[in-house]
Parts: structure tokens; C-alpha cells; sequence
């Protein structure tokens, strides 16, 4: 039953797309008064057509795409393009119209399925690596460690605690793997130096295996940074309070000062103010001064981190460890804000579509590989009926990606796509004449021939993916 309700939907959602796309190009052109030939669902040769009024509806061979075929589009028939119903005839504004009507509405049904979908919830949409990380650390994606069956597997970056020393005071023990530091990720090892950069961390929270399950445990950071004092300035606030060079504040308030920054963000939200400073001499000795700090927050002091970057006294070794996709919460909107949501993704998603496909075409022409990820009719059945066991809010977000990567492609300055029928416009505005009809009729065939191969082999891609699937 549920491979039957997979072709439907596949059905569906492919006769959506190409009626969308398609009736954008018919819509412009009769508002342009310009004579639609065809309109076709797939592309030619035709399996079955019918006439009304001075179109001819049909159904074509190939399931991919279909067209909307214009008189006069590529005619070089002086007579025919001079004849008022003539795509040709029309004014470039027209033509740049009828070109990207269908793009124009592929970007808006993709528009308003993200927004009905982020209204009613959906999962979000992940782009690339960052994306699916940010979601982990926001908890939006619920994950534990190992494989489990039946459930996605995602390869995380770990930093695991290596060679401990004996003297460590950080309650770490070997095997820890440091999840996140004052709150922050650590995906890179630059994530942890930056966290040193700004002085020593509080807290710290690693993932710990006992008895052979994960959990969670926070360490908190000993005092061990400090800040220096490496030259107090003349004439300033803190000369008229007797601070000097190599003294070091240890505190203000019974607040702990681990590195410079601390001190200045705490001076400035209480600028105007008195506060107490803990202060420890060059001896040794600590005492407390109390400070008027100035209404700039400003004192005088040139300050520096003091902190021992041996104190961790432990190795951290990289790797990879293997998680399990418990959960990815949807994301649940009013209205309103569904609207913005919705044109945000649009916005990011079609600049990742637009890299990600022409990096496509790159390794295709490049190589002659069909990149892994890429899908064609047979790909995209396939993705419909594993979205389909998700539900229908999953639907609503594979139609809303593929009406968004349609109208991308279409948009590409490649002859036989729209794109490359108002790259010939756009020339001919720049030039001030019009491109030669029979360059361009046979830059378009080329295309054309070109895309039917492109589609052969990713379906071939496709199908030999599935066989060697169930082989396996």
C-alpha cells in the first residue's frame, strides 16, 4: 500500500511542479497575447495530445520537466516573426516576462509551502554541515552516541581527553570528550584556543561513558586566571587609587576576574559606581581597594591575561565518533512570523541550491561523474516514497525544496533552459539589435540534446543505485 500512495504522490507532486512552472510561462504569454502551441507534461517525443481552442495539451515520453511551446519562439521564418501573435515579435520586457514566469512561480510556491509548513511545523532544512551542528548545539537535533537500528548516523567531531595526569584539578577523567566550554560547542580545536584566547573557562561539560552508558557531567573551573596589571598610565584614576604595574586583580565584588575582558565588561556596566578589587602584590599579599570607577568605565590600566597554559596537564586527541539521530524537532510558527521565516530560508536556500548545482554541472562536465547526492526522476521517486512514511508535513517540505531547485536550474544561463532564453534577451538589450535567430535556434538544440543526455545518465545513476541497494 505504501509504495502505491508513493507513486501517487510522486505523481502529484510532479504534475504540481511542472503545472506551476509551465502555467507561469502560458499565464505571461497570453496576458503578452502571444499563441501557445503546446503545452506539455515531460518532454517530447509525445505519447498523447489534444487540441483546445489553439492549444494542444499533451502527455510526453520522457518524465522529466515539461514545456510550453510558443509561436515563433524558435522560428526563422522572417514571416513568422513578424506576424503580432509572434513570440519574437513581442517587446524584450514581454519575452523577459513570458522567460521567467514559470521561475517566478516555482520561487513562490516554494515560498508559501515553507510558510504553510513552518505554520502548521516542519522539520527544519539543513543545508550543510554547519547547519545540522548549530541544530545540535541549539538541541533541536536529539542524538547518542552509537549506532542504533533503524535510526540516521552522523559522524561527529569529538576532542577526547587523552594521558591524564595525576595532579589534574579539573575532575576529568581518561575518555572524557569536551562536549562544550562556557556554553560554547567545540567542533574545532580552534573552538577550544579561542576560549583560552579570552582567558580562562568556568565551566566545562564533557561526555562521560559509565557502565557503559553516555551521560552528560559539568566540571567547574577552579580560579586560575588572572588579570595583570602591566602599566598603570599617568595622571589616571587608577594612579590616584595606587595600583601599579606587576600588581594582579584577582576580583571586584566577590566577582571572579579570569581575564581582561571580564574587567572591562564589568567596569563598564557599573561605570559611575564604587566596587571593591581584590588585588594581590607583588609579594604575594592580597588587599582590598575600593575603587570609584569613572563614568567611562575607564581607569588607566593597560592590562594582560596571567594564566599558566600548562595547567590542564592532559592530551586532547581528535576523532570521530558515531551518533545516532534520536529526533529533529520541528520548527512551529504564528502566521506572521511563518511569512519572514519562509523568505529567509528562500533567500539561503537558493544561494546554496545555486552553488550546489553548479558545482554539479562542474564535476559532471569536468569528470563525466554524476556526483553522489544528485537525482534524477527515478532518485527523486525514491526520496518521495522514504518522505512519504514521514508524513504530510515532510511532503509539504520536499515539494517546497523541489520547486525551489526548479526554478534555480531554470535559471542557470544555459541554452534550452529559461535561463538561456533571457541570457539571449538580456544580449540583445545590451547590444541594441537582436541575436541571430539561427544561433540561437541551434544554441537551444544543443542544449536541449545535451540536458536529455544529462537526464539519462543521472536516471541510469539511479537505477543501478536502487539495484545494487537490494543486491545488497
Amino acid at each position: 500500500m505504501s509504495v502505491v500512495l508513493s507513486i501517487i504522490a510522486f505523481f502529484l507532486i510532479f504534475s504540481l511542479l511542472v503545472l506551476i512552472h509551465e502555467g507561469g510561462h502560458f499565464f505571461m504569454a497570453k496576458r503578452a497575447k502571444v499563441k501557445v502551441e503546446e503545452f506539455g507534461f515531460g518532454l517530447p517525443p509525445r505519447i498523447f495530445g489534444k487540441k483546445y481552442g489553439e492549444t494542444i495539451y499533451s502527455i510526453n515520453a520522457i518524465p522529466f520537466g515539461g514545456f510550453v511551446k510558443l509561436y515563433g519562439e524558435d522560428s526563422t521564418d522572417k514571416k513568422i516573426s513578424q506576424n503580432k501573435r509572434s513570440f519574437v515579435a513581442k517587446s524584450a520586457r514581454a519575452r523577459i516576462l513570458i522567460v521567467c514566469g514559470g521561475v517566478i512561480m516555482n520561487f513562490l510556491l516554494a515560498f508559501f509551502l515553507l510558510a504553510f509548513g513552518f505554520f502548521i511545523g516542519i522539520k527544519p532544512l539543513f543545508v550543510d554541515e554547519k547547519d545540522v551542528l548549530q541544530a545540535i548545539a541549539d538541541n533541536q537535533i536529539e542524538i547518542q552516541q552509537g549506532e542504533i537500528q533503524d535510526k540516521s548516523l552522523i559522524y561527529l567531531p569529538h576532542f577526547q581527553v587523552k594521558n591524564l595526569n595525576d595532579d589534574n584539578i579539573y575532575g576529568l577523567v581518561n575518555g572524557d570528550v569536551i562536549w562544550k566550554v562556557d556554553g560554547q560547542n567545540i567542533w574545532e580545536i580552534s573552538d577550544f584556543y579561542n576560549t583560552l584566547a579570552k582567558g580562562l573557562p568556568q565551566t566545562m561539560l564533557v561526555k562521560r561513558m559509565v557502565d557503559g552508558e553516555e551521560q552528560e557531567v559539568i566540571l567547574n573551573f577552579p580560579l586560575l586566571g588572572y588579570v595583570g596589571i602591566s602599566e598603570v598610565l599617568a595622571d589616571s584614576a587608577a594612579e590616584s587609587f595606587g595600583f601599579e604595574a606587576g600588581q594582579k586583580i584577582l576580583m571586584i565584588d566577590g566577582h571572579n576576574m579570569a581575564s581582561p575582558y571580564d574587567l572591562i565588561n564589568y567596569n563598564n556596566a557599573n561605570a559611575g559606581k564604587q566596587a571593591k578589587y581584590t588585588i594581590e602584590d607583588l609579594d604575594g599579599a592580597r588587599k582590598i581597594v575600593e575603587v570609584d570607577i569613572p563614568g567611562n568605565g575607564k581607569l588607566g590600566l593597560v592590562l594582560e591575561p596571567v594564566f599558566r597554559m600548562g595547567i590542564f596537564n592532559f592530551d586532547l586527541v581528535e576523532g570521530l565518533i558515531p551518533y545516532s539521530i534520536l529526533n529533529i524537532q520541528e520548527v512551529k510558527l504564528p502566521w506572521y512570523l511563518s511569512l519572514k521565516e519562509a523568505f529567509v530560508e528562500i533567500k539561503r536556500l537558493s544561494k546554496a541550491t545555486f552553488i550546489g548545482i553548479s558545482s554539479v554541472f562542474y564535476t559532471i562536465f569536468s569528470t563525466g561523474n554524476v556526483p553522489e547526492g544528485v537525482s534524477g526522476p527515478v532518485g527523486i521517486a525514491q526520496m518521495v516514497h522514504l518522505t512519504i512514511k514521514e508524513g504530510f508535513n515532510s511532503l509539504i517540505r520536499l515539494t517546497a525544496v523541489l520547486s525551489l531547485s526548479l526554478a534555480v536550474l531554470n535559471i542557470l544561463p544555459i541554452p534550452a533552459l529559461d535561463g538561456g532564453r533571457l541570457l539571449f534577451i538580456l544580449i540583445e538589450v545590451v547590444m541594441g539589435k537582436k541575436s541571430n535567430a539561427k544561433i540561437e535556434a541551434f544554441a537551444h538544440q544543443i542544449g536541449y540534446i545535451l540536458l536529455l543526455l544529462l537526464i539519462l545518465l543521472i536516471t541510469y545513476k539511479d537505477v543501478m543505485r536502487l539495484i545494487f541497494v537490494k543486491a545488497s
